[in-house]
């Protein structure tokens, strides 16, 4: 018995193998394809959007090493770099404020604005989401971050009138790819009824995403990277994500 035919208004994407956890991207596309055909044989599953920050929502893709560490470094030269990113760390896991984080770099934490305004949204992303809207059952957030960056961001760019929740590491204490994370997601939506469409640009993530059985895509208009042949599946632009959103249920 073969299984649905994909429609044919989805591009044909490129797929990227991710090292050593190839095992891993098998077994999210098996349980992806599982979830389809359930759909099929069910009732209409509502559709959930999971964007994450970084690399997603705003251009930076690894703002640690792009943003964060030449912005310390300019104003504190006696820290390293690794050392800025252990702290980091633990600030996006909860474990200390923003205003400790920046006495931990010996950097004034009145410079915070200053740093975050460093931040660009991608091109194309509010077309993208006021398109994509009334296309879905809720679109939200997924992200590893410092609470008070997140927060102060996202009033930045206006983001809350798009984005209904905000699952952010900080608030959860629990960093991507820990299966957890997206377990809290799940749950908030009662993930049984719900389809979710997962767009990151860390493979690592994805493959999470796709052991859980949610549609994983990694995203790289930002990153632009170039990946060998595999089983996890690249959209290249934010017009791409939405045909797939909206072609594959």
């Amino acid at each position: 018995m073969t299984g649905p035919s994909m429609p044919h208004s989805i591009p044909v994407m490129r797929r990227l193998g991710a090292g050593n956890t190839s095992g891993n991207c098998v077994i999210g596309l098996c349980e992806r394809i599982k979830g389809q055909g359930d759909k099929m044989n069910g009732a209409q599953q509502r559709k959930v959007l999971v964007l994450d920050a970084m690399g997603v929502l705003y251009q930076a893709c690894d703002d640690v090493q792009e943003l964060l560490i030449p912005y310390i470094t300019s104003l504190n030269k006696d820290i390293g770099a690794d050392t800025i990113k252990r702290l980091y760390v633990e600030a996006s896991l909860g474990r200390m404020t923003s205003n400790r984080f920046w006495n931990a770099v010996d950097v004034p934490s009145e410079n915070e604005d200053d740093y975050l305004s460093r931040h660009r949204c991608s091109d194309g992303l509010f077309k993208f989401l006021d398109s994509i809207r009334s296309r879905v059952d809720g679109i939200v957030c997924l992200s590893n971050d410092v609470s008070e960056w997140s927060i102060k961001l996202r009033k930045r760019f206006a983001l809350d009138q798009y984005i209904s929740e905000w699952f952010i590491s900080a608030d959860i204490g629990i960093r991507k790819p820990d299966p957890e994370i997206y377990l809290k997601v799940d749950k908030f939506f009662q993930g049984s009824k719900t389809s979710f469409f997962f767009f990151d640009d860390n493979p690592k993530n994805v493959v999470a995403a796709e052991r859980i059985g949610w549609h994983g895509y990694v995203f790289n208009q930002n990153s632009r990277r170039s990946y060998k042949e595999g089983t996890l599946s690249i959209v290249d632009s934010f017009g791409e994500a939405e045909s797939i959103i909206t072609g594959r249920v």
